[in-house]
């Protein structure tokens, strides 16, 4: 997949993202996690900051997206859009910063193992689409 990124609401995602339903219904449609049971156990916030914008932008690339490639950079930009959500967020303790970055780095390898299962199957995005 071919398209140019954008840094937007402190996040980096396709351009095309950010024209999407999918982030005009942010507010009311999008949680993290895939579908079904799973998803009442991914929060949609770490110890406070909202990360539905990473999880919506990374659902919607995962649509998207042909190749292992496409995949591979959908993965490490959903790990950094959620560095940079902690991080547009932290004004508290370097212990709370550290638990933040710590959580993020687990949704970071659980995008690594189980992403393959949900890549390019239009599975996450229809549920959250209108």
């Amino acid at each position: 997949m071919s398209y140019e990124l954008v840094y937007q609401d402190n996040i980096i995602a396709p351009d095309e993202y950010f024209k999407s339903n999918l982030y005009k219904q942010l507010n009311t449609k999008t949680s993290c996690g895939p579908v079904g049971f799973l998803d009442r156990f991914i929060a949609d916030s770490i110890f406070g900051v909202n990360v539905t914008l990473a999880c919506s932008a990374h659902d919607f690339m995962y649509n998207k997206g042909e190749t292992q490639y496409d995949k591979t950079i959908a993965d490490e930009l959903f790990h950094l859009n959620l560095k940079q959500l902690i991080k547009h967020s932290d004004n508290e303790s370097r212990v709370l910063a550290f638990l933040r970055h710590s959580v993020a780095y687990i949704y970071k390898i659980g995008v690594n193992i189980f992403g393959h299962l949900y890549f390019n199957s239009n599975q996450t995005y229809n549920r959250r689409k209108l």
